[in-house]
C-alpha cells in the first residue's frame, strides 16, 4: 500500500454513543447521538478545546452521529462521503490526502468517524508498512498522533488516548 499522510498531527475521534435503528430511525446514517453520547461528546470537546492546537482542520463523516459529535467542538467542519461507515482504509487515506490545504505538513487534522476504519487508520499511522489489522477505538475516544521526527517509514507517534470516562 503505502499512501503517506502529510499532516503535522492527526486526531482520530470516534463518534459518541448513538441510538439504535428503530421505529423512528430508519437507517444507519440517520442515527443521532443518545443522551449518553451527547454527554460524551461534550466532555471530549471540552478537553479538546483546552489541549488541542488552535488551528485544526476538522473533517467528519456525513452520518448524523458523527456530525453531532463534531458539532460539540465546532460548527466549522468538512463533511465527507469518503468517511462513511464501512469504507476502506484506502478510501479514508485518499479522502484525507485530498483535503486542499497548501501547507499540510504544518496542519493539524481532526477526523470524526467510525470503526473499523478508524482503528485501521490508527494502526497505519503507527506503522504504514505493517500488516496490523486495526485497533479498537472505543466510542467517543480520541487518539492523537504527531508526525514522528526520526522514522524512515513516515510513521506517526501516538501522543495520547483520551476517553470521556477518564476525563
Amino acid at each position: 500500500m503505502p499512501t503517506y499522510v502529510t499532516y503535522k498531527s492527526i486526531m482520530l475521534w470516534r463518534h459518541a454513543d448513538a441510538l439504535p435503528i428503530g421505529a423512528n430511525i430508519q437507517d444507519d446514517i440517520s442515527r443521532p447521538l443518545s443522551k449518553k453520547g451527547q454527554h460524551q461528546a461534550k466532555i471530549m470537546a471540552a478537553w479538546l478545546k483546552s489541549h488541542s492546537p488552535k488551528e485544526i482542520i476538522t473533517i467528519s463523516s456525513k452520518a448524523v452521529r458523527s456530525q453531532q459529535t463534531a458539532k460539540a467542538l465546532t460548527n466549522d467542519f468538512i463533511l465527507s462521503d469518503g468517511l462513511a461507515p464501512g469504507v476502506s482504509l484506502m478510501n479514508v487515506l485518499e479522502t484525507i490526502n485530498g483535503i486542499s490545504d497548501s501547507n499540510k505538513l504544518n496542519a493539524n487534522l481532526l477526523i470524526v468517524g467510525h470503526q473499523p476504519w478508524l482503528g485501521e487508520l490508527a494502526a497505519y499511522l503507527l506503522n504504514p508498512l505493517s500488516e496490523i489489522e486495526g485497533l479498537n477505538i472505543k466510542k467517543a475516544a480520541l487518539w492523537w498522533f504527531k508526525r514522528a521526527r526520526y522514522q524512515s517509514n513516515d510513521a506517526f507517534d501516538l501522543i495520547t488516548v483520551q476517553t470521556p470516562s477518564l476525563l
